[in-house]
């Protein structure tokens, strides 16, 4: 079976399990009774929060190995894949892909530079040369900064052309590092499909970030500051589509071939983060694809029972926008 069509069917089998609400998703047959199952591949996940799949049956408790792979917690936050809620979009495509070796490198925190860095190297060591392999990558949001106060004055700055400055050194830091990754992931690879996804824009339309900002509200604000965020993330899109166009353009016939999972910011629209926690307008939770905390976790956290940021940051998927994340990485894949 081709690798195409068996992400044609792992799709088709990803869509099943969604429809009947199993929480306990096994392996697809693919083959069925008697008949040849396909050969096993390697599939190497790599990327950042959303590819660990943060918030998703995880724990603080420090890892040693992390810290040594450059998360300074000690801990890369990647899913337990232990049920269908606790499934990153890379869980669920190693799971449609089955068999398959999985290894997910996926670190949150990382940027374009850690990608480079640790999970490049690390996907050398572990990759099987000369076979067939899949390589997902979703990498340079956290290239951003969003941790840091001064991401905030420049995401928002009044002067047009100091953010959008900003935003161009941070887009050629991303296009140059992807640039890179790609060339070594891809080198010798005849058999490998590496795909690279967009992000989403998880902010409510009334987010806190913006209520907050005495330059977006008022009568006459100074900034459309849902437009500048829609703006930075289009433009973090570009670069990434870039990145991918000109590998494509210079790869040779010993190359990987890689594609971009695009429609990403277009399938999160109207999903984003929702009501009342993470915004005051819509969508509500049972709409959205976005993490978020519940009442009763509101309450908790203000007793200093739960730590806001694990599974209800308003800002990493939930288990409905991996499901999206996986089915458009699963199409992409089965694409000719």
């Amino acid at each position: 079976m081709s690798l195409a069509r068996r992400a044609a069917v792992g799709a088709t089998v990803l869509g099943a399990v969604v429809a009947v609400g199993m929480m306990g998703a096994g392996s697809p047959d693919f083959g069925g009774p008697g008949q040849p199952q396909p050969a096993p591949l390697t599939y190497l996940a790599l990327g950042d929060s959303v590819a660990s799949g943060h918030g998703l049956g995880t724990d603080t408790a420090v890892v040693a190995a992390d810290r040594d792979f450059g998360q300074p917690n000690g801990n890369c936050q990647r899913s337990s894949g232990n049920t269908l809620a606790e499934k990153a979009y890379t869980d669920l495509v190693d799971d449609a892909l089955q068999p398959a070796r999985f290894v997910k490198l996926a670190c949150t925190g990382h940027t374009t530079a850690d990608l480079l860095t640790y999970q490049v190297p690390a996907a050398a060591r572990v990759g099987a040369a000369g076979g067939d392999s899949v390589v997902t990558v979703t990498a340079g949001a956290n290239n951003y900064r969003f941790d840091e106060p001064a991401t905030y004055l420049s995401l928002l700055d009044p002067r047009a052309d100091a953010h959008l400055a900003w935003r161009a050194a941070i887009e050629a830091t991303v296009r140059a590092d992807l640039g890179r990754a790609l060339a070594e992931l891809g080198r010798g690879q005849p058999g490998r499909r590496i795909l690279v996804t967009h992000y989403y824009n998880p902010y409510n339309d009334a987010s806190p970030v913006f209520a907050l900002a005495a330059v977006c509200g008022g009568p006459s604000p100074l900034v459309d500051c849902r437009a500048r965020v829609a703006g930075t993330v289009t433009g973090l899109n570009q670069a990434i589509s870039d990145a991918v166009q000109t590998y494509q353009a210079g790869r040779g016939p010993s190359g990987a071939r890689a594609a971009v999972v695009g429609g990403v910011q277009a399938a999160f629209a109207g999903h984003e983060s929702p009501r009342p926690f993470c915004g005051g307008r819509p969508p509500d939770a049972g709409a959205s694809w976005v993490q978020s905390p519940s009442q009763a976790f509101v309450a908790g956290a203000l007793l200093g029972q739960h730590r806001i940021g694990a599974g209800s940051d308003c800002v990493h998927p939930n288990p409905a926008g991996h499901r999206a994340l996986a089915r458009l990485v699963l199409d992409e894949l089965a694409a000719p």
